[in-house]
């Protein structure tokens, strides 16, 4: 329980109100910290890092499946809680610089720790000040490749102790059956590629723009705006995008997975279907309780303990055979092993949220073989999203598990190149030019109207 106490006073006859916390009470009287998901530490700026800190216990561990739980960069504020901050154990200093031999004599060339860091490990295009400063907030153009891979391994040996099942000591006593992974790519609609390409194109040339006129300086809060009405054209057009207005017939993905959750149900298979955004599960629910096929909801917008009821009752321990869920409200702490299908209606921007998603199901418990199906739409944002994951996972697993990398010598496609050789492709395909393909797909859309009308 927080509570109120009287503080300096800051404006004559006010006085600012400070909270007694938890965290503060038991300031220095911990020993030993074990703190579990401890990857939250990845965001020194969070109330979970801050009450940590507060702690200050003597002796601390972290244990977590994903201490990189986004980019490589996201393991230095981990170090710097666990191992010191700019330490001769941890010399990677986060608050303090990079400590250095010669600091004995004298510390007038000393680095900052973020900026060494930043230069030694972190791959990027450009970064904001802002980004160069703190290594989390700010606009950058980041690549999720590690800069330099022996040198990082060398910084993380001494620190982390990690296991994976597939260890010869760890299979004998733990056996999970590996999974299947794919991705199904499945043709737009005429209708629904015009909406997309209109929002798509926008984006594409609202960003050249802001290169040219602001250089490094563009809004992130705008840039994520943008980015984010492009998923929605692509994933969940029913919600609307300001500006183009909403798509409100089905998808050829959500035609699709509604199908197949119902041949799935048939089959008696219990499946998961994740989806990115509350709004399309429950539109999906609708669509399910329409043809008669049983399926529990599990998103944000449900609250806690009757969504875990729910879930419990009737798709763990009873007869339903689907669990439409959110990324966002399964990647922790759930044992889903009662499933056997796995569908990826919408993917993420991060490889930790999709691999725990997907480890919902490979628990201990889990004597079935798992298919993982991606649904994408050819050259979307799909492809995108598909690579930053592919990049973020195979850094993670490089340096951490000394993975064989298979993204090192790939190129990075950014989002507004993917967006600009989708459009060209498409017109090709159509055998018109790029600025005529709005209007061409347009046109198309309405004579698909008029002869379902008709």
């Amino acid at each position: 329980m927080e509570l109120p106490r009287e503080g300096k006073e800051t404006k004559p006859g006010r006085k600012k109100r400070m909270r007694n916390t938890y965290a503060g009470a038991m300031r220095r009287r911990c020993g030993v910290l074990v703190a579990d998901e401890g990857d939250v530490l990845a965001n020194p700026q969070s109330d979970q890092t801050q009450a940590l800190y507060q702690l200050s216990p003597k002796r601390r561990y972290v244990m977590s499946a994903t201490p990189i739980a986004n980019y490589p960069r996201d393991i230095a504020p981990i170090l710097s809680f666990t191992a010191g901050d700019g330490t001769a154990a941890q010399p990677w200093g986060w608050r303090n610089g990079r400590m250095e031999e010669n600091w004995r004599l004298t510390v007038a060339h000393a680095d900052c720790g973020i900026k060494a860091f930043r230069e030694k490990f972190v791959t990027t295009e450009w970064v904001t000040r802002e980004f160069e400063d703190t290594l989390v907030e700010g606009a950058k153009r980041e690549i999720p490749r590690i800069n330099n891979l022996e040198a990082y391994r060398a910084m993380l040996a001494p620190h982390v102790k990690r296991r994976i099942v597939e260890e010869p000591d760890v299979t004998r006593y733990v056996q999970i059956p590996k999974e299947t992974r794919e991705i199904v790519e499945l043709p737009w609609d005429d209708a629904h590629l015009a909406y997309y390409i209109q929002i798509a194109e926008e984006f594409a040339s609202w960003y050249a723009n802001a290169m040219r006129q602001e250089g490094k300086k563009s809004n992130l809060i705008a840039i994520l705006a943008k980015i984010r009405a492009v998923s929605f054209a692509s994933d969940y057009p029913q919600h609307g995008v300001e500006g183009f207005g909403s798509y409100l017939a089905l998808t050829s993905k959500q035609r699709w997975v509604l199908d197949e959750l119902e041949q799935l149900a048939l089959a008696g298979k219990k499946t998961v279907l994740y989806a990115e955004n509350p709004g399309q599960i429950d539109m999906l629910h609708r669509h399910l309780q329409n043809r008669g096929v049983d399926a529990v909801k599990f998103h944000g917008g449900i609250p806690i303990k009757t969504r875990t009821t729910e879930l419990n009752r009737r798709f763990r321990h009873g007869d339903c055979p689907t669990l439409l869920a959110t990324l966002g409200v399964t990647q922790k702490g759930l044992n889903l092993w009662q499933a056997e299908e796995e569908i990826l209606l919408s993917r993420s921007w991060s490889a930790t949220v999709e691999e725990q998603a997907i480890h919902r199901l490979l628990r201990p418990q889990q004597k079935k073989n798992v298919r993982v199906r991606y649904v994408h739409l050819p050259g979307g944002i799909d492809v995108y999203k598909d690579q930053l994951v592919s990049f973020k996972r195979d850094s993670a697993r490089a340096g951490l598990d000394w993975g064989t990398p298979e993204t090192s010598d790939v190129a990075f496609l950014h989002l507004n190149t993917v967006i600009g050789r989708f459009a060209q492709d498409i017109a090709k395909l159509h055998g018109v030019e790029s600025y005529d393909l709005k209007e061409y797909l347009q046109g198309l859309a309405q004579r698909a109207k008029e002869i379902e009308y008709a």
